[in-house]
């Protein structure tokens, strides 16, 4: 089990600082080991404090005034060694850098030693106190070693925390290791090391002992490891110190030498402090509190020791703050006691419950684990936290609180389980949720503090009908930050259950995960009062600039679900100050209101299902715009404000609000605005998301310089974009300030192209718009086309028309091709030169003979021009299709292939498409062979879509542009 995470960093126990005072050497909150010369189990102890890894020292020995000198309760100091080739630590000298303040100039490797001084050493650094004359003195934590242990911090980049800060040799950008080596006079029996660090943590799971038993090294974990941590605020933010004591039972491995290796979870790992004892002896309990195991063999009683065993299988309740765990029964009595615990863990069979008429302190939190069952564990007494608290509840099982949860250290819940806050609750402090889900049905009321923030990084917080989370100005973020967990897809989840008012304010953050914040079970409604604040990924993050998704989502997942925001959306901008290329997601069935003030997140406001409502008298300031999915409405009655973005809308876009636009707004999309607009300078009007129709109900306009963009994919009324007015449409434009049809051709895969049945040669229209109450004001020379996009080398022009109540872009060819039809056709016998003639008699027409290079005045006999055949190729079944056409192909001609699986109209589809001198396209493998005689082979490859054995039918299709 590792007890650490991605920002940690926190005391030991505090219950465990009532011992003698002289025991209380760095913090109150140390375990003093009871290695002392009164106690008969022990004739050999050592004991070596490290507690200055910030102060740089001054190898040049100039400044005496900047070297660390040895603490005066233990004499302790640092000390550069020499390795090799290396000199392992700092290579320069130091500064002042502000009255009273140093610095370290110079080069270093990354890699420190540290060493305890001896009495020489700290009397020459400045030490003034006296070498112990004792041999066997009652405080043995003043004792000088003439062979004293070290600290090796390993790392490839590192730099110095100064002395204003309280830290060792620090690295943002790579993991720091270390190894604590000591050699003793005598057979270890006890090791206690003792350590505090901020920032992340420590990995726990690497701290090991480890010897060399003669054949190689072996690592060994700690038999007792005691941790606890709190939360302070520091000059980088939100961040913790953790405390850890680890004691080893080695006394039968007969070993004096001795290393201690341990890790950081992540990068930027301060370790502040370390201390060590060690001794010849280990008695159980000495050192630190032993492990118990509660067996509940004989009852649920705390007091009787039947119930507990220790790791050697000895029977004895256990000490305060051991840690403790649960494996049997279905009760523990705490009784009328107060029990104090470090880590109390969970491996049980079944359902459990704690009771009793006494609280239980916990030090380092709960860990229960994972089950392939539904378990529950009922902690029927209070619950106090003595520090900074983890509960790890594993897969399948639920722990309950369900009486007064307290302390001042805050918390965090862990795992894929949930933990249920039942009771009504006074514990201050941060609250983190980053596993599981954690459900607040009581009344939970902390808040004052700097510290006092509710995190869901990953997993779900659900506060229940009657749940208060925190009093009202206790901020609830949700989602990592940008720079924690690259590339995580685990959602963060607020769900806030019932009809009630929702007042602590919202911090979405700009991390890589989903972030969601649900209103659901609203009765009449529920409504968030309190400001929200969107953060965007794109943000100055510690390595730089930080670029995960930012992605929101507000949902109502019930039919019936509505929530009123009534206060402000901020933020979104990037480090730049753009707008966010991410967006605010409205999901679910159920209604969002926009009401109060207004929502200027800098976000695309995106309503993909169920129904988003602004409330008269409050705007969307949108810097990225909105988009309605199909599906979805969005009622505007406040307005709308659009900076350089894209309304698009594919659902049903209402209301009485306006459309403020500043900048190039484009206004898009296949669904219905039943709002009336008006299309002018800056405004691009788009119909479809793709090639489709746009509805707009009520009176339009079309102004001085607005713009209309038209995808066209085919001269099929089907395959072009196109408007349609429930209403009238007033057409104000001059030929001074035109109104501009900009055209975007489409090939038959949908993308930029050439379209593929159309010929420069032919008459083609498009009806762009139908105004159902007729249209105003229309001047065809206040039109314009821009062709820029549209893929064709043109033979004629375009303009634009009004048929009665329709606007129509007609193109007319100013040439005829050559060689033409009627020219080709001219020398066939009279009254048989249409193209569908067939004057030869051949049973080709006319027109298939012209485009095919074959004669249309004597038979040829050879039947059908298309040939057809089967093969296979890697197992995949495919038709093959043959033919030969006239080359150069004729101009003004398109020809197509069909195929369908019936004979019937309407479900040939268009495998491949040649439209004059322009290239094939389609779905088909198309290849042309050698020209030989005017005529140039073609062949056509169509994969099987069909089941073996099923019917498909083709057939090639000809069209005279002329």
């Amino acid at each position: 089990m590792t007890l650490s995470w991605k920002i940690t960093a926190f005391a030991l126990p505090l219950w465990l600082a009532g011992q003698s005072l002289e025991a209380q050497l760095l913090r109150p909150h140390f375990v003093t080991p009871d290695f002392s010369t009164n106690q008969p189990e022990y004739e050999h102890w050592e004991y070596s404090r490290w507690d200055k890894f910030y102060t740089p020292h001054d190898l040049n020995k100039t400044k005496p005034q900047n070297r660390n000198y040895p603490d005066i309760a233990a004499p302790n100091g640092y000390a550069v060694e020499h390795v090799g080739s290396d000199d392992i630590g700092p290579l320069g000298d130091v500064d002042q850098v502000s009255p009273g303040q140093y610095a370290y100039v110079g080069p270093f490797n990354g890699e420190y030693i540290w060493t305890v001084q001896s009495h020489a050493e700290a009397t020459a650094s400045g030490y003034t106190g006296l070498l112990p004359t004792n041999l066997n003195p009652s405080l043995p934590r003043t004792i000088f070693h003439a062979d004293n242990p070290s600290i090796r911090q390993h790392s490839s980049a590192a730099f110095i925390i100064g002395p204003g800060y309280t830290g060792n040799i620090y690295s943002f950008s790579s993991l720091v290791s270390y190894t604590l080596e000591d050699s003793l006079s005598y057979n270890a029996g006890a090791v206690v090391f003792q350590f505090q660090n901020q920032g992340r943590d420590v990995d726990m799971d690497s701290l090991r002992l480890r010897y060399n038993d003669g054949t190689g090294m072996v690592e060994v974990p700690a038999t007792d490891l005691i941790i606890e941590r709190e939360a302070f605020a520091s000059h980088a933010g939100f961040t913790f110190t953790t405390r850890a004591a680890a004691e080893w039972n080695v006394s039968a491995l007969g070993i004096t030498n001795y290393e201690l290796v341990w890790k950081a979870a992540g990068t930027s790992c301060s370790i502040q402090e370390c201390l060590l004892d060690t001794a010849d002896v280990y008695v159980r309990d000495k050192g630190l509190p032993a492990k118990r195991i509660f067996a509940g063999t004989g009852g649920s009683s705390w007091d009787a020791g039947v119930n507990w065993r220790d790791v050697a299988g000895n029977q004895s309740p256990p000490l305060d703050g051991a840690n403790i765990v649960l494996q049997g029964g279905t009760m523990l009595d705490v009784g009328s006691t107060t029990r104090r615990v470090s880590l109390l863990e969970t491996d049980l069979p079944g359902n459990f419950t704690v009771q009793g008429a006494s609280p239980i302190e916990l030090g380092t939190g709960f860990h229960a684990n994972g089950s392939s069952t539904t378990k529950f564990v009922s902690f029927d007494v209070p619950v106090q936290m003595t520090a900074f608290n983890y509960f790890d509840v594993g897969a399948n099982v639920t722990v309950a609180l369900n009486q007064e949860f307290s302390g001042n250290t805050g918390f965090e819940k862990r795992g894929a389980g949930n933990l249920a806050l039942a009771g009504n609750n006074t514990f201050t402090g941060a609250l983190f949720v980053s596993g599981g889900r954690l459900t607040v049905s009581g009344n939970n009321v902390y808040g004052g503090g700097e510290l006092d923030m509710t995190y869901i990084y990953l997993g779900e917080l659900v506060l229940e009908g009657g749940g208060v989370m925190g009093n009202n100005g206790v901020h609830v973020a949700i989602g990592s930050t940008p720079y924690e967990i690259p590339g995580e897809a685990t959602p963060s989840s607020l769900v806030v259950k019932g009809e009630r008012t929702f007042v602590n304010p919202i911090d979405f953050t700009g991390g890589y995960n989903p972030k969601l914040l649900t209103f659901t079970a609203t009765g009449a409604g529920a409504v968030c009062s309190a400001p929200v604040t969107l953060h965007d990924g794109t943000e100055l993050g510690m390595f730089g600039t930080e670029t995960p998704t930012g992605e929101f989502w507000l949902d109502t997942p019930l039919a019936t679900d509505k929530v009123t925001f009534a206060g402000t959306f901020t933020g979104g901008a990037t480090i730049t100050g753009t707008p966010s290329p991410h967006a605010l997601h409205k999901t679910g069935p159920g209604t969002v209101v926009f009401s109060g003030g207004n929502k200027s997140h800098k976000h695309k406001t995106s309503v993909e299902q169920g129904t988003l409502r602004l409330e008269s008298g409050t705007a969307i300031n949108s810097g990225n715009g909105v988009s309605v999915s199909a599906g979805a409405t969005f009622t505007a009655n406040g307005n709308v404000s659009l900076t350089g973005s894209t309304l698009l809308v594919d659902g049903l876009l209402d209301g009485s609000g306006a459309l403020v636009r500043t900048g190039g707004v484009v206004v898009s999309g296949g669904g219905t605005i039943a709002k009336p607009l008006t299309i002018d300078a800056g405004t691009t009007l788009s119909p479809g998301n793709g090639i489709g129709k746009l509805t707009l109900v009520g009176n339009q306009t079309w102004g001085a310089a607005g713009r209309l963009r038209l995808e066209v994919g085919g001269i099929d009324p089907a395959l072009h974009d196109r408007l349609e007015i429930q209403g009238a449409l007033a057409v104000t434009d001059t030929s001074g300030t035109p109104f501009t049809i900009e055209l975007q051709s489409l090939n038959l895969l949908s993308t930029a192209g050439p379209v593929a049945d159309f010929n420069s040669y032919g008459h083609h229209a498009w009806t762009l718009c139908s105004a159902s109450s007729g249209i105003t004001g229309f001047n065809a020379a206040a039109f314009t086309v821009n062709t820029t996009g549209f893929a064709h080398t043109l033979a004629g022009t375009f303009a634009v028309e009004q048929r009665v109540n329709d606007i129509v872009l007609v193109y007319t060819p100013s040439s005829m091709p050559s060689p033409s039809y009627a020219a080709w056709a001219a020398s066939l016998p009279a009254g048989v030169r249409g193209e569908n003639d067939d004057a030869d008699h051949d049973g080709l027409s006319n027109l298939t003979e012209f485009a095919l290079g074959t004669s249309g005045a004597v038979a040829d006999g050879s039947g059908s021009p298309l040939r057809i055949r089967r093969e296979t190729t890697g197992g995949v079944g495919q038709s093959v299709l043959e033919f030969t056409r006239v080359e150069p192909f004729r101009p003004g001609v398109t020809v197509k292939l069909l195929a369908s699986s019936t004979l019937a109209p309407g479900n040939w589809q268009t495998i491949a498409t040649k439209s004059g001198l322009s290239a094939w396209q389609g779905t088909g493998e198309t290849t042309e062979g050698t020209t030989a005689a005017g005529r140039k082979p073609v062949t056509i490859k169509v994969a099987d879509t069909t089941p073996d054995g099923a019917k498909r039918f083709f057939r090639l299709q000809f069209r005279n542009e002329e």
